[in-house]
């Protein structure tokens, strides 16, 4: 049970003692609340899911000033509307968030980062799609496309010591289980990669490498606004999270897909 200011990395560094951790990880600086109101996810959503899922109940102050709680009931029911889905997302029109009881998950005790580069966008995809055809389950997976990459090695490849990136299109994965099933994960994954043309295989197992790594992915909007700042020196961002558009055949009646 927290208040809306605190942090997800602030909450995180509480819970490690415990092995346990909140699911989320959006950028770092972001808040419970606003995580809340904004139905945030990170990069852990393909296991964890996004804030709707790790919510259980919240406090809210509606705008006459009524103080209700979502939900003080077992979580396994059906009765009476679910009325914290309702104000995860609203993004404060309907209430202001003063607490939250959050899903905490054990901490994976072995979990890994694999990376592997990809020619063409189109083999990174079919890879991600491929691997959750198979049943395997990754903590987390993401794709940096090759203008990222050709973003991210201008940038850093004059940091001595530094990560030397390839700018080719980017998939990272977080896997994890205990060390026969992830050796087994770790295989599995690879074999789609190479059947889909990945190459540049690269596995992480220190703590300083798997953070380095993921660091990258993290700070990319700050990295893309630097190295825009050599070509345009008050550039600006504006970030926002892309939907996923659902394709359906069109109708015999309509010609038009939507």
């Amino acid at each position: 049970v927290v208040q809306p200011g605190i942090g997800w990395m602030e909450l995180n560094e509480e819970l490690d003692q415990y092995g346990l951790m909140f699911g989320c990880d959006p950028g770092p600086g972001a808040e419970i609340g606003g995580m809340v109101a904004t139905s945030c996810s990170g990069t852990n959503a393909s296991r964890y899911g996004t804030m709707k899922e790790n919510v259980i109940s919240l406090k809210v102050v509606l705008a006459d000033g009524t103080i209700i709680k979502t939900k003080n009931r077992p979580r396994k029911s059906s009765n009476g509307y679910n009325l914290t889905g309702l104000f995860v997302g609203s993004e404060g029109t309907l209430g202001i968030i003063v607490e939250a009881t959050l899903k905490l998950h054990v901490k994976p005790e072995n979990e890994i980062v694999a990376i592997m580069n990809f020619n063409h966008i189109q083999e990174a995809a079919k890879t991600v799609t491929d691997i959750f055809k198979k049943g395997i389950v990754v903590n987390a997976v993401e794709l940096m496309d090759d203008r990222q990459m050709k973003c991210i090695r201008e940038m850093t490849q004059d940091i001595e010591g530094g990560r030397q990136w390839s700018d080719k299109n980017l998939l990272l994965f977080k896997l994890g289980g205990s060390p026969g099933a992830l050796k087994d994960t770790v295989e599995r994954v690879k074999d789609i990669c190479h059947q889909n043309n990945g190459f540049n295989l690269e596995i992480a197992t220190s703590t300083e490498e798997k953070d380095e790594i993921w660091r990258t992915r993290k700070t990319q909007l700050w990295t893309s606004i630097d190295w825009a700042k050599r070509i345009i020196p008050n550039a600006r961002a504006w970030p926002t999270d892309v939907a996923c558009l659902l394709y359906t055949s069109p109708s015999p009646r309509d010609s038009t897909s939507s």
